[in-house]
């Protein structure tokens, strides 16, 4: 569906270098620019080749610019490119002018340890050897 996927985790203090060298990684491009507006210009210029891509911004704790990373919408790409924002924060969306919103609740007390015993691979038996350790874990 996608010629690239490019996922990127901005976090509470975004560092815009780390973030454009993550993407400059998924690329396979390397970055010779020492300012962050030339490398951004690096690498808008190779993403601009891509026609269809999704672009996944995860963590995302306030209002972020796209275009500083080196990454534009345009009329044509944009038509093409998907960018999916994650965030905690409704009002981020907002001031992004995201077209869609997609509300996700929290997990069931369940679904948190399911979820939690296949990322840690651990089986009741393990649990009860810790003396539920790994439930409290999940818990807290």
């Amino acid at each position: 569906m996608f010629d690239k996927v490019i996922s990127i985790t901005v976090s509470q203090t975004p560092n815009i270098r780390g973030i454009q060298g993550e993407i400059a990684d998924m690329l396979k491009l390397k970055l010779e620019e020492e300012s962050e507006r030339g490398r951004a210009q690096r690498l808008w210029m190779s993403l601009k080749e891509k026609k269809r891509i999704l672009i996944i911004v995860d963590d995302l704790w306030s209002e972020f610019h796209l275009m500083d990373i080196g990454i534009r919408l345009d009329h044509v790409n944009g038509r093409e490119w998907k960018i999916l924002v994650i965030t905690r924060n409704e009002h981020i969306c907002t001031l992004m002018d995201c077209q869609e919103m997609i509300h996700l609740g929290h997990l069931s007390e369940d679904e948190s340890w399911t979820l939690f015993r296949k990322l840690a691979r651990i089986d009741d038996d393990f649990c009860v050897l810790l003396d539920g350790v790994p439930r409290k874990i999940c818990n807290e």
